[in-house]
Order: C-alpha cells, then structure tokens, then sequence
C-alpha cells in the first residue's frame, strides 16, 4: 500500500533546514478542490505519530511570521500495488 500526502499553502513554502525526519518533495499538482496550490508532496512519510509531529513542526515554523494563514493536506491512499 502507497499513502501520499500533499501540503498546500496559501504562502510559499521553503524546505526548511531544521530537525525533520520527513522528505518533502516539491511538486506542482492541482487537486480538485483544493484552494490553495499543493506545494509538496511526501511518500510514504507519515506512519509513525513523530513524523506527524515533525510536519506540524515544519508547518508552525512557516506559519509563524503570519496572522492569517492557509494550508491544506491530502492523503492519498494506493491499494493496487
């Protein structure tokens, strides 16, 4: 099985140098219904709950400088391996 997350945000977001166990790879997919433009994509990276931990790390860290601030996450999930 394939799980597939994808990071939108409303703000560019840069990879960030800090502590992070999860690979980010930038990509430019549209997903139907999303507002904001998906900004990365991360395979297979969230199983454990400190991955999750690191990705709200990441995200607070970009989120910060900001009083409004937009970000949107997709699982994918591939059974047809």
């Amino acid at each position: 099985m394939t799980f597939c997350y994808y990071l939108a945000s409303d703000q560019i977001m840069k990879p960030w140098d800090g502590p992070i166990s999860i690979h980010l790879s930038r990509t430019n997919l549209h997903i139907p219904g999303f507002d904001v433009p998906v900004q990365f994509e991360i395979f297979n990276g969230l199983e454990e709950d400190w991955e999750l931990e690191d990705l709200l790390q990441y995200i607070h860290h970009h989120t910060a400088p900001y009083n409004v601030y937009t970000v949107q996450i997709a699982n994918l999930l591939n059974s047809q391996e």
